[in-house]
């Protein structure tokens, strides 16, 4: 249910307050400044699901009072040894907020969300994205992408268009 972690903090939280000049962003894990052009002001709100080098460029281009939440480290979780983090002084340079979370923490929320999440889908206001791989002669390399962070959205294996 990775997707909707990321769904769910959206939705809760755009009930919640507006996020006007707000750079919502989701990077690939070969992430280098050149990428970061794309984000000339800075990132003010960040979802974390990848870990190691990612994170460490991403803590360098936060704004001041940036929001980061995190709900998992896919690129760490078959290493022997983790990769160290080695910019978290940001957290206290820019006054930083990180905070962990897990799907538990709003699963007797899931109804509500749904509620409001498909208002939301119907009226194009919340949109989702799907990375599709056809066929399954490309699934192991789809697989595979999701590790190395090649994948935009929910990866999708294609089968059949039937």
């Amino acid at each position: 249910m990775p997707v909707l972690h990321c769904a769910l903090l959206l939705a809760l939280s755009a009930k919640a307050s507006t996020f006007d000049n707000t750079s919502w962003v989701t990077l690939r894990s070969r992430l280098n400044s050149s990428s970061l052009r794309h984000f000339p002001k800075g990132i003010d709100v960040y979802f974390e699901n990848v870990g190691g080098n990612m994170l460490d460029e991403v803590l360098l281009h936060m704004n001041l009072y940036g929001r980061i939440a995190v709900s998992g480290m896919i690129s760490q979780y078959n290493l022997k040894k983790p990769d160290g983090i080695h910019n978290l002084f940001c957290l206290i340079t820019k006054r930083l907020r990180m905070e962990g979370f897990s799907e538990l923490d709003f699963r007797h929320k899931v109804p509500e969300y749904l509620e409001f999440a498909i208002q939301l889908i119907r009226e194009k206001k919340l949109l989702f994205v799907e990375d599709i791989a056809e066929g399954l002669e490309n699934a192991s390399s789809a697989l595979v992408g999701i590790y190395h962070g090649l994948n935009v959205g929910k990866q999708i294996i294609q089968v059949s268009t039937d």
